[in-house]
């Protein structure tokens, strides 16, 4: 499943994005208001934590950063201070191709390895896509 998905040579998520989205749509190409609402809620739990001075989210399986642009500008219309505390990562198993345009280049979203204490996970293909054990306790 590894070389169909990611091999360099014809691999699924390895090939043109274009052809990419000939297969599937996700939320976040189909319209900005995803993003806005998903940095509408980051917004809360900023605040929720008592606003620390800096506010991490990592956003795995990025591909072209099409959610973090949208998240990225509408914290910045939103919430000046959130935005200065805002800290993006965006995470993809080929981080060279997924390029954000100006200025967010500037901003150093795309980093690949690095544990911060507050954050908050977005990226649910990753859940999905990992083997889980649920156990249930006894209360």
């Amino acid at each position: 499943m590894q070389i169909c998905l990611y091999s360099p040579r014809g691999g699924f998520y390895s090939s043109d994005q274009t052809n990419i989205n000939k297969h599937f749509m996700t939320s976040p190409t189909s319209h900005p208001v995803f993003g806005e609402l998903i940095a509408r809620q980051l917004e809360q739990m900023w605040h929720i934590l008592e606003e620390p001075p800096i506010f991490h989210v990592i956003e795995v399986g990025s591909a072209g950063g099409t959610l973090a642009q949208s998240i990225v500008r509408s914290c910045y219309r939103m919430n000046p201070m959130f935005s200065e505390a805002l800290c993006y990562i965006a995470i993809d198993y080929q981080p060279c191709r997924a390029q954000l345009p100006s200025p967010f280049n500037d901003l150093g979203l795309w980093v690949d390895d690095e544990i911060y204490p507050y954050h908050k996970d977005i990226g649910p293909e990753i859940h999905r896509s990992k083997p889980m054990d649920f156990r249930h306790s006894k209360m």
